[in-house]
């Protein structure tokens, strides 16, 4: 599978930093799928980004100097400069993480996007759109290779410029003299229906990683309180994209049963463990796992319930000066 995103979704989607993009990032590294990038789009995408970036940068600064007027003193706002900026851009196709392959400019697609202006066809119909006639000239050669999803905003690929009606008629004949198919879609959220997998994680692997991670926070509650494991665990889990395609997100709960030991009577002894961390697919790999509370209930003799408690709070580190504030992006993939 090979994907293309027009500059159009590049940009709009802060170079698939958005929490959609997020998810597309995931499924595309899940199905070991291509990023082809044809020369015309990098180049429109990094230089219309650079121009938003730095739109984005005047205009605080711009209103951060009309609030200083008012207010006559405040906190110093530190943005990128320009050096910052061109660094970013350059950065922006290899920082998804994704397996990116990069179609030079040619002059064979040259002259067929030419051919096409000429001659009035799709996409270039209506007004001499030459980047998108290379953009298909392109797709044309990547379809020699493997299927190719296409995702545009630009509607001179679509049937009567109607994304309801798909690929336009005649360049849905063309795809017909190469071998395998194109998939033309409008939107990243129409591109994840198509693209998403169920992910497969080993619960098991999760609940030995967690015990082996926060054995003495496990073992504590249930010698505490006079009980051990009889059976489980049972696993309950939210997995979800992050930033990182090569890392997830989870969030779970696992339980235990339980029995006394005491020879006390008590009965129906349950453990719940409620924790999150990240996994490594590629690894197979549980990180971080932290444990977010214990708790053990079980029935007195007498037939009524009790429970004990372990709470985790988990503190925010004291920050002297500016607060440096992360990127971080949760895509649930259940």
């Amino acid at each position: 599978m090979i994907v293309v995103l027009d500059s159009n979704i590049w940009i709009s989607q802060l170079g698939l930093n958005s929490t959609v993009g997020t998810a597309v990032r995931f499924f595309i590294k899940e199905r070991k799928a291509q990023i082809a990038l044809p020369e015309v789009i990098r180049l429109e995408t990094e230089h219309n980004l650079r121009d938003s970036l730095n739109g984005h940068i005047s205009e605080i600064r711009k209103s951060h100097g009309a609030l200083l007027m008012v207010f006559g003193h405040l906190k110093e706002v530190v943005l990128p400069d320009k050096d910052a900026v061109d660094k970013k851009v350059a950065e922006v196709f290899t920082a998804t993480g994704l397996d990116i392959v990069d179609i030079p400019f040619s002059t064979d697609s040259a002259r067929n996007s030419f051919v096409r202006a000429v001659r009035k066809l799709p996409p270039s119909d209506k007004s001499q759109q030459f980047k998108d006639g290379m953009i298909w000239a392109d797709c044309l050669e990547l379809l020699r290779q493997d299927d190719v999803f296409l995702v545009t905003e630009d509607k001179a690929f679509f049937q009567d410029r109607d994304y309801s009606k798909g690929l336009s008629n005649v360049l849905a004949e063309e795809t017909k003299q190469v071998k395998h198919s194109l998939k033309l879609l409008p939107s990243l959220d129409r591109l994840l229906e198509d693209i998403r997998v169920e992910v497969i994680l080993d619960e098991q692997l999760l609940a030995s990683s967690f015990y082996e991670q926060n054995k003495e926070a496990v073992d504590q509650i249930l010698s505490k309180n006079g009980f051990e494991v009889q059976s489980g665990p049972k696993v309950e889990r939210k997995l979800f994209a992050t930033e990182n395609p090569a890392k997830m997100y989870l969030s779970f709960t696992i339980t235990y049963e339980c029995k006394d030991v005491t020879e006390e009577g008590r009965f129906g002894g349950v453990l719940l463990v409620r924790g999150d961390g990240f996994y490594y697919r590629e690894l197979s790999s549980f990180e971080q796992l932290k444990s977010l509370g214990e708790e053990l209930r079980f029935n007195l003799k007498d037939g009524s319930e009790k429970q004990f408690r372990n709470v985790v709070l988990r503190a925010a580190g004291i920050t002297i000066g500016h607060k440096e504030v992360m990127h971080t992006v949760r895509y649930e993939l259940d």
